[in-house]
């Protein structure tokens, strides 16, 4: 199944350009996604650009859900761009002297080949960890909610793919254990942590994506090969944490300093 999430687009433009847009490149803008969206059947796209450091155009087209018109103001899931935040918690726990990136699994957390994988591996997609999501579909057992302990036990505790650092496989499941490790480090739960050491202090207003899963959102679609796009039933809660768990605008926050 190949699936359309609504998506939230940034374009950076060269620093030297800090004017705002004109007429005619709103109009090239609005061509440009209108074609698009009609093209791939994507039913909204929300779009943020960027001018030196400030946003000179965030707007949005289409329908975010079936009754929801689409608006940059609305918190549109990210997925697995989430990943670089628990990275980047992870890099920060380093700074703060409380881990290392070349520090073994085992360390931290009891999983298979904990004892030859790096966390530096988990975020780099090579500890040969099993994705437990690969074919980008939703399971059955994605319609229960879970916690990431759940996944862990289920997959990372599985034959390792191949020796760490032999390969590069994508790896959801990898996130979930980093997610783990940055919470057990940290001592609070991830998003409590990113909130405070990185979304605060830039005025970003990230919500959970189990969060946004309710009509009052933008909502995830998909097709089956060339079949007519369909709404999907999100996942139980849970099952994106680490790995996808947040949901962002395009649009400047009130106060102005970043979107978010």
């Amino acid at each position: 199944m190949l699936k359309f999430a609504p998506a939230l687009l940034a374009f950076v433009a060269a620093p030297a350009l800090a004017q705002p847009l004109t007429m005619d490149e709103r109009a090239r803008i609005d061509r440009l996604v209108t074609t698009t969206l009609a093209e791939s059947g994507v039913p909204s796209a929300s779009v943020a650009i960027v001018r030196d450091g400030k946003i000179v155009l965030a707007k949005a087209w289409g329908k975010a859900n079936e009754k929801l018109p689409a608006s940059a103001a609305l918190p549109y899931q990210i997925a697995s761009n989430s990943k670089q935040f628990t990275a980047m918690a992870l890099l920060l726990l380093e700074d703060e002297g409380k881990l290392r990136l070349d520090d073994k699994v085992a360390k931290y957390l009891d999983i298979t080949g904990g004892d030859r994988i790096t966390l530096r591996q988990l975020l780099d997609h090579t500890s040969g960890i099993q994705d437990f999501w690969p074919q980008d579909y939703s399971f059955e057992a994605m319609s229960h909610p879970t916690k990431p302990s759940g996944i862990v036990d289920r997959w990372a505790r599985k034959p390792l793919d191949f020796s760490p650092g032999d390969q590069w496989q994508y790896s959801n499941t990898a996130y979930v254990v980093a997610g783990m490790i940055a919470e057990k480090v940290g001592g609070e739960p991830l998003l409590a942590y990113l909130n405070r050491k990185i979304f605060q202090p830039l005025d970003m207003h990230p919500l959970d994506l189990d969060e946004t899963n309710t009509p009052a959102f933008p909502a995830g679609y998909g097709r089956y090969a060339l079949g007519p796009l369909r709404l999907v039933d999100p996942p139980a809660s849970g099952w994106l944490y680490a790995a996808g768990e947040l949901s962002m605008t395009a649009e400047v926050s009130p106060s102005g300093t970043s979107p978010g």
